[in-house]
């Protein structure tokens, strides 16, 4: 994807950030670790924007492509937005970690809803809350999970 088709999706599917984030400082970011590549998501890009009134601090948006379901892409990336945190968190050069705001965009044939993290897990106690960007390309459709 380029940095100009992540900022129409951005200001298209979630207009309230445009107000908040300055897209011309849009650009992509190469990440990759051990875990990451455990995970087995094949597909992702990373690109990172500054904020409007703190230039200073920036925002990650996590793109992920998928083409079929896949039931576990939620545990995958809460996995990905925690690794991201710890490699933000050990840069002494920030004042605060990222805002990490992962969205998965689903090409799909057949017509799905992921679940939430929560959802995943047999007994649902004292688990965080983790929500994710979901865009239907096929049906055109936006939801928060």
């Amino acid at each position: 994807m380029t940095k100009q088709l992540a900022a129409e999706l951005i200001s298209s599917y979630f207009s309230d950030l445009t107000n908040l984030i300055n897209l011309d400082t849009l650009q992509e970011i190469k990440f990759s670790s051990k875990t990451i590549d455990k995970l087995q998501i094949n597909a992702f890009q990373i690109f990172q924007a500054s904020y409007i009134d703190e230039p200073d601090s920036i925002a990650l948006f996590v793109f992920t492509y998928l083409d079929e379901p896949n039931e576990l892409i939620p545990h995958k990336l809460l996995n990905l937005t925690n690794e991201l945190s710890w490699h933000f968190a050990n840069n002494p050069e920030l004042s605060a970690l990222p805002a990490i705001i992962p969205i998965v965009l689903y090409n799909g044939q057949t017509e799905w809803t992921p679940k939430n993290v929560k959802q995943l897990y047999s007994k649902q106690l004292n688990l965080p809350d983790f929500y994710f960007e979901f865009i239907d390309l096929q049906r055109k459709t936006a939801q928060t999970i």
